[in-house]
């Protein structure tokens, strides 16, 4: 789970994770204990280094690992404990195979724009699985957004997507919102 790197944005973005997950049937299922975070690059906002924390969490789910979130002490929970501290990776975890998962991550991009990345889960084969080349690997489905989109019962990315094209997927905007929130709902 990548945050902001200070106390305050670990505490802001674990409530929004928090809120995340505790929606109900997240795109098909209900959300289970063995959900677990890692932190990309703690305190830094220079593009350079997140995007290589974000290519080690990426290239990680792929070998059905999450990596260890570097530099953490005392994990936190959120506010009505959705996401506890032993759920926070210290160090690296082995068992993203044994369970279906869905993937998350995030950058903090300058000037505060926020975008989760979602993976959705591959459907296993039957019978017989043909063993394909690398560079014949079906890419799994993705999705963008920002952080403000409530994603609802989605089942899968097209009802996702289908939520969000129809602008279902966002809160309306407090009325003090930020120049950098204006855009959102346009």
């Amino acid at each position: 789970m990548p945050r902001h790197g200070d106390t305050l944005g670990d505490k802001v973005e674990l409530i929004r994770w928090n809120d995340f997950l505790q929606l109900k049937n997240f795109c098909g299922e209900e959300k289970k204990a063995s959900d677990r975070f890692s932190k990309i690059k703690p305190g830094s906002h220079a593009a350079r280094r997140r995007n290589g924390g974000m290519t080690k969490v990426i290239l990680s789910l792929q070998q059905g690992k999450i990596p260890a979130t570097v530099g953490v002490v005392e994990p936190m929970s959120s506010k009505n404990d959705g996401i506890l501290p032993n759920q926070i990776v210290r160090h690296q975890w082995n068992g993203l195979k044994k369970i279906r998962t869905k993937g998350c991550s995030e950058c903090i991009w300058l000037w505060g724009t926020n975008a989760h990345i979602i993976f959705e889960t591959g459907k296993k084969e039957t019978g017989n699985p043909v063993k394909k080349n690398p560079t014949e690997n079906t890419p799994l489905p993705m999705a963008i957004v920002g952080m403000e989109a409530i994603f609802g019962g989605c089942n899968g990315l097209h009802d996702f997507i289908k939520q969000f094209m129809t602008k279902a997927a966002f809160p309306s905007l407090p009325p003090n919102a930020g120049r950098e929130w204006s855009n959102i709902l346009n």
